[in-house]
């Protein structure tokens, strides 16, 4: 039996209600940078709490905040052709704070800023053993979003460059938030032990005629120890391997009959879902990550995590190959529940159907309320009431 919990809500308070080291797996992907404005109410961000903000009509810092990107003087250019107006994004006259939608910073760095101080939370609730993987793409300064003013027909006469701390970020270029991002989590004590490549073979059309189509988006996976929970993931041998090993001892002995090691590109087709979301990364995408980096069986007495036991055994025509013997166990006798994995950017609910349809206890955390019946329908949730937990025991 499995359960989906879904909290519709500000992500960092809700962390905040969570349990500390109580999540085995963490997948998901969070607002990009400058793409988007997902209409949202702003939420504050950064500054004093028990300041009375001012919230003037610039969209700067006029003091010494003491945050990155807070001094970012840029003005916010046009989010739509159509739209003249502004983001609703203000910072406080007397204590720095901002507030906006977390993606529409002025500035990248004040967006990874806000970006990590949410996985600081997610790392106190992250079990020591646990995992967690953030699929992130990148944006080009001056596409038109926050990052500035440049449209892709030509940058307009007398428009200054994207200033970005000590150095500018020249329109057209590529501001690599996923690099300054897993940077950044790295300065805050993560460990990166891989970035994903998932290449898209059939990407939307692109009008750009003067550099290459992006085909790919990026996955970093992060753990907060050394020692972790990781099940191995295999990619299919060759049929030339598999006959060298029939009669190469060596080679028998030096390769895993189930597989190779699973690579770091991932070929996966893009499969938006059919309601309203245009953010929806397909189940395929968090297919690997969950099944590598939670467990399926997890003792609620003293939360053991059992791992499978492997023996190599000479078969009759196959060679060399590998039988599942067993699992490690534990002495409590509680039997076994599944590993919680939790999306704190839920968006449509894919994590939390993946969750339902293979077996994992799943919790999501969305801020827009527009997506709670969509996250429901997938997910096969109870009708949801705002701001409270809710779940199904599902068999």
């Amino acid at each position: 039996m499995t359960q989906q919990l879904l909290r519709i809500g500000d992500c960092r308070k809700v962390l905040e209600e969570l349990e500390p080291e109580s999540i085995d797996c963490v997948v998901t992907s969070p607002p990009y940078w400058g793409l988007r404005d997902y209409g949202t109410e702003p939420l504050i961000w950064d500054g004093k709490k028990d300041c009375k903000h001012e919230w003037g009509t610039n969209t700067y810092c006029p003091t010494k905040c003491g945050t990155q990107g807070s001094t970012e003087t840029k003005k916010w250019p046009k989010m739509q052709k159509a739209n003249s107006n502004p983001p609703p994004t203000r910072f406080c006259s007397k204590c720095g704070a901002w507030k906006g939608q977390l993606g529409l910073e002025p500035g990248p760095d004040l967006y990874i800023k806000h970006l990590c101080d949410i996985f600081d939370q997610i790392k106190r609730v992250l079990k020591p053993t646990g995992t967690c993987w953030v699929n992130i793409g990148d944006t080009y300064a001056g596409s038109g979003g926050a990052g500035g003013d440049y449209n892709e027909g030509g940058l307009r006469e007398g428009q200054p460059k994207y200033k970005q701390g000590n150095a500018d970020v020249l329109p057209k270029s590529l501001v690599q938030i996923p690099s300054r991002f897993v940077l950044e989590m790295m300065k805050r004590g993560w460990i990166n032990r891989n970035e994903i490549i998932w290449h898209k073979p059939a990407c939307l059309p692109d009008s750009t005629k003067d550099r290459f189509t992006v085909d790919f988006e990026k996955m970093f996976f992060f753990v907060k120890n050394q020692r972790y929970w990781f099940e191995q993931q295999f990619e299919p041998l060759t049929e030339s391997t598999k006959q060298r090993m029939k009669y190469d001892q060596w080679v028998a002995d030096v390769i895993d009959p189930r597989g190779r090691n699973k690579r770091c590109v991932w070929t996966i087709s893009s499969k938006p879902y059919s309601e309203a979301h245009f953010a929806t990364f397909p189940l395929a995408l968090i297919d690997t990550p969950i099944k590598a980096g939670c467990p399926k069986e997890v003792c609620p007495k003293c939360g053991f995590l059992r791992e499978a036991i492997w023996e190599k055994v000479q078969g009759n025509t196959t060679g060399i190959k590998k039988n599942l013997v067993g699992y490690t166990d534990c002495d409590c006798n509680a039997g076994y529940e599944p590993g919680w994995v939790l999306d704190p950017f839920a968006g449509s609910g894919t994590v939390l159907e993946y969750c339902r349809l293979n077996g994992y206890n799943g919790i999501g955390i969305e801020l827009n309320p527009e997506y709670e019946k969509l996250i429901t329908e997938r997910a096969r949730l109870n009708t949801p009431q705002l701001d409270i937990f809710l779940e199904e025991a599902i068999e």
